[in-house]
């Protein structure tokens, strides 16, 4: 009867036990097995054993790894089905999106109050008093703003909502 090797390479051991050697390199680094010795073998004995521990231990309470990951990917799955859904339901929007549709709406109020100036100018040249021309502006900003609220943002930003809606198209 031929006796078995006391030490073997990394892919003499990984070929022993279904795995690579890459991983056979991880768990020594884990201590879950020996490291290899000097010549870069693995005792045998030691190795199979302290990965069978390993295995029937804290490595998945009993279950090999495949079964904890295939777990994890099928929850991923499911969390990733949960938010295609929600939306394309609307109740969840993209950061980026969102922060598009902003950055195009504040522009639109910039605009806007940027133009208050000008409009207002022509009107303010004849005032002297000084709680005239507040209120003169005052009352104009106040315009603006309520024609931006009033306008809502489907009116103040239609093309911004319509390139929305090409982007949603287009990713289908």
């Amino acid at each position: 009867m031929n006796e078995l090797p006391t030490t073997v390479a990394a892919a003499t051991l990984a070929k022993l036990l279904g795995l690579s050697t890459r991983r056979i390199q991880q768990l020594a680094e884990a201590g879950v097995i020996p490291k290899p010795g000097k010549r870069g073998e693995y005792r045998l004995v030691e190795s199979v054993a302290g990965y069978l521990k390993w295995l029937r231990s804290d490595a998945g309470n009993g279950t090999p790894d495949f079964q904890k990951e295939r777990t994890r990917l099928t929850q991923a799955r499911a969390r990733l089905a949960e938010l295609e859904y929600d939306r394309e339901s609307g109740l969840v929007v993209e950061v980026e999106e969102s922060i598009r549709q902003i950055r195009e709406e504040y522009s639109i109020v910039r605009t806007r109050l940027l133009a208050v100036p000008s409009k207002a100018a022509p009107r303010l040249l004849n005032i002297a008093n000084p709680e005239k021309v507040r209120a003169l502006l005052d009352a104009e900003i106040r315009d603006t703003l309520s024609a931006l609220t009033a306008d809502g943002p489907e009116q103040n930003s239609a093309a911004v909502a319509a390139r929305a809606r090409a982007r949603k198209a287009s990713r289908k």
